[in-house]
């Protein structure tokens, strides 16, 4: 028995090497590479989620197209313009027959990146929540603003210090004025707004805490999480089907069986979502290592938990322990 990742690499050493052993796909990685394809789907559908979960409010009043864009939201076009202009290289070297080596090479970038990039074009990046000391009180903000129609950043600023903050008040004065902005409230003091306002999105889960939602069971969900998922898969069917399908083949790896293996496949190819069905190919070229994954007990668990542990004691010492002592040091760590 061999228990190994899904990488190539150790498949053909695997074969070469000991060509009568059964190869087994550990199914940690397994599960891994799937939470991994299930974040590349909720990346590129961030713009519906947006959508979903209120990122950009309702206005009332239009925003002048002329206004420039706030400095970091012009920052992130241009970067994704440059990203683009990198992809677009990137397919016009493989059009004209070009091998991944050579455009790696000729564009002197890694050949994963290209191989990323003859994937699909670049996603634009997502905003990432960050906590802060307002954090707990923004949807009380928000209520006071959008169903009491309070606009007065002071009084707020008194009302949630009642309640507990203790932060400075030209953070809340910023945030009520981004909740103007967005609602298209003009303001009646202070300068005129010379500048297109700020996304006010920090409700909006990102992909990479989101694809949880999709991979584990509804059981080890905590509330939030459940709701996000509810809300996705009551508001778009896409969601639904892609919750149905990433809980059947985590079904699979749980119950230690590959018998619903290949119907899964077949209901892969008819979601026609595209990062699923290339998930689904891969297995399908490592089907036999694969299919021992589900059905045999054999992991390799135990070897990354000591390689954990070697990795730990090493960096214990600044990474810098000769094998000697590190020798040691496991053994009586052991």
């Amino acid at each position: 028995m061999i228990s190994r990742d899904r990488g190539g690499v150790y498949a053909e050493a695997a074969r070469e090497g000991v060509p009568l052993a059964i190869q087994v796909a550990d199914r940690f990685h397994l599960s891994q590479n799937l939470g991994e394809t299930l974040e590349r789907i909720l990346r590129r559908e961030y713009p519906t989620i947006e959508q979903i979960f209120g990122g950009q409010a309702q206005r009332t009043l239009p925003i002048d197209p002329s206004l420039p864009l706030q400095r970091h939201e012009a920052d992130k076009q241009v970067s994704q313009q440059r990203r683009m202009t990198v992809y677009e290289r990137v397919i016009s070297l493989s059009e004209q027959g070009h091998t991944q080596e050579e455009i790696a090479a000729h564009l002197r970038m890694s050949r994963k990146k290209v191989r990323q990039l003859l994937q699909g074009r670049p996603q634009p990046p997502v905003y990432r929540p960050h906590f802060t000391k307002l954090t707990p009180y923004t949807s009380y903000l928000k209520h006071r603003f959008t169903e009491e129609g309070c606009d007065n950043s002071l009084q707020l600023y008194r009302e949630i210090q009642q309640r507990g903050y203790d932060g400075c008040r030209s953070v809340v004065t910023n945030y009520v004025t981004q909740l103007r902005q967005q609602a298209g409230v003009q303001a009646m003091t202070g300068r005129k707004q010379s500048r297109q306002p700020k996304p006010l999105n920090e409700t909006v889960p990102a992909p990479g805490s989101l694809h949880w939602c999709f991979l584990l069971s509804e059981e080890r969900l905590r509330e939030k999480q459940r709701a996000h998922l509810t809300l996705l898969c009551e508001r778009e069917a896409r969601f639904a089907l892609l919750h149905q399908l990433a809980q059947a083949f985590v079904r699979l790896l749980h119950e230690q069986t590959d018998a619903g293996l290949t119907p899964w496949f077949k209901e892969v190819q008819k979601s026609q979502i595209p990062e699923l069905i290339s998930f689904a190919r891969g297995l399908q070229r490592d089907e036999a290592a694969v299919r021992a994954g589900l059905r045999l007990k054999w992991s390799q668990g135990p070897v990354e938990g000591a390689i954990n542990k070697l990795k730990l004691i090493k960096r214990s010492m600044y990474g810098r322990a000769k094998f000697d002592l590190l020798r040691i040091r496991v053994l009586c760590a052991a």
